[in-house]
């Protein structure tokens, strides 16, 4: 039987200051995108997930399917993604990876819970 290991108060620390660092840079991340946005994007919210190799997953959150559907339809997304890509990269990301949701998806489908949503 394998003894659980349990980490030193230096590890513990250790990972605790990586943790709220990660953090900052996604909040960071996140408010540079928000206000990079043109004011006609209707966005509801934006996940910024823990980046690896300075690559970073980016969830843009509309408020409605119909904003979702209508933004696919007029090419608008395009628009969305140049802002992200060029927002990421002056921040010095290498690249990122962009998903779309809808927020009344979420709320129909998990009663807005995004926890639940993004397993």
């Amino acid at each position: 039987m394998v003894k659980n290991r349990i980490p030193t108060d230096q590890e513990f620390a250790e990972a605790s200051r990586r943790m709220k660092a990660t953090m900052e840079l996604d909040s960071g991340v996140r408010e540079a995108i928000f206000s990079s946005l043109p004011r006609n994007i209707p966005c509801h919210d934006i996940w910024v997930s823990s980046q690896v190799n300075n690559v970073s997953t980016i969830n843009f959150i509309y408020k409605c399917d119909k904003d979702l559907e209508e933004h696919e339809i007029s090419g608008a997304r395009k628009a969305v993604e140049g802002t992200i890509k060029k927002t990421l990269e002056s921040l010095g990301f290498d690249g990122c990876s962009i998903e779309y949701h809808s927020h009344e998806y979420v709320v129909k489908q998990h009663n807005g819970n995004y926890n639940q949503y993004f397993r």
